[in-house]
């Protein structure tokens, strides 16, 4: 959402929560998820009908970046920060679907009807001079929302809400690129609210010696402050950071270059974007990463050897841009030995 500005400081969206674990991927978005305290069962009913009105608004067909963009125009004015509220006293449109291979409208609005439904904050750039407007906006989340560890995710997936959940739905509060910002603007906030966030590394960003790192964002799609590059700052954060914000809060792999899926096609990829970055992960945390991501946000696909390797490495969840899907259970976490084969 362009309008956000080049920090997209605090994008909302919704998204399906899709249990992988314990059953066949072909499965509906919807899963396996235990439904949630009525109260929230309730009002996300609601948001099932806006997703619906949005999707039909933008005029999309039922293609992952139109239901994504209807999912997150919906959620711009139910969950985020500030946002006026729209009248939810419309119903879907009817025969909701779509095109062979796009995922089909009618399974995550059914996931979102269901309560099978997760609000998600994304962040990426947080720097000083938003230093305010951060603050103000995850103390606004913390006290409207209960914000979710691993821990507490794979509990829903096994149909074990918070108790919060009654009355605070539950949010996860996502930090994508790895900015040094991050750890030293949005973390302390984090901490002092006493709420988790999920932090997914770009692990070349921060490789990168800092006097590259502004070069190394302009080659990879990683849109940093200009203030801090005229500074000469570290722009991305130190594996020290990283290791210190392990301690409370979910640090997650985003590939080693900012990569698709689709770009990923050889061994050698493989092993650089994947399998290496959750190695540094492991080894810096002293457990696996607890989620990987790709840019763009496509879907687990079983016949991608990325999604496979990092399943097998015990990473217990695949962020994508429709749903947060579990690929094993969070007690499960073990340390990533295996070779790229």
């Amino acid at each position: 959402m362009s309008h956000e500005g080049h920090e997209r400081t605090g994008v909302a969206a919704y998204v399906a929560l899709r249990d992988l674990a314990g059953g066949s991927v072909a499965g509906s978005v919807a899963g396996s998820v235990v439904e949630p305290p009525p109260a929230v069962r309730d009002a996300v009913a609601e948001v099932a009908g806006a997703v619906a009105q949005w999707h039909r608004l933008l005029d999309g067909g039922a293609e992952q970046g139109t239901v994504q963009g209807a999912s997150t125009a919906a959620a711009a004015w139910r969950v985020r920060h500030g946002a006026p509220r729209i009248d939810p006293t419309w119903t879907p449109p009817p025969g909701l679907g779509g095109p062979a291979g796009g995922p089909p409208l009618a399974e995550v609005t059914e996931a979102f009807a269901a309560g099978r439904l997760l609000r998600v904050v994304n962040f990426h750039s947080t720097p000083t001079r938003l230093a305010e407007r951060v603050e103000a906006e995850l103390a606004d989340y913390a006290a409207r929302y209960t914000a979710l560890g691993a821990a507490e995710l794979d509990a829903v997936f096994e149909g074990r809400w918070p108790a919060s959940v009654a009355e605070r739905p539950a949010v996860v509060l996502a930090f994508f690129d790895g900015f040094a910002n991050n750890a030293r603007v949005a973390a302390p906030v984090l901490d002092r609210l006493g709420v988790p966030g999920w932090f997914h590394l770009v692990t070349g960003f921060l490789d990168a010696p800092a006097d590259r790192q502004a070069e190394v964002a302009r080659g990879h799609r990683i849109r940093v402050a200009p203030e801090e590059v005229e500074r000469g700052e570290r722009l991305a954060m130190s594996w020290e950071e990283v290791a210190a914000l392990a301690d409370r809060h979910e640090v997650c792999a985003h590939t080693a270059t900012h990569a698709t899926a689709t770009s990923v096609a050889t061994a050698a990829d493989l092993e650089r974007e994947v399998a290496a970055p959750l190695r540094r992960i492991a080894d810096v945390t002293g457990r696996p990463a607890a989620a990987v991501a790709w840019y763009g946000g496509p879907p687990y696909d079983p016949a991608h050897p990325g999604d496979r390797v990092a399943r097998d490495a015990g990473v217990p969840f695949l962020v994508s841009g429709l749903a947060y899907e579990r690929l094993g259970p969070w007690w499960s976490r073990r340390a990533v030995t295996s070779p790229v084969s």
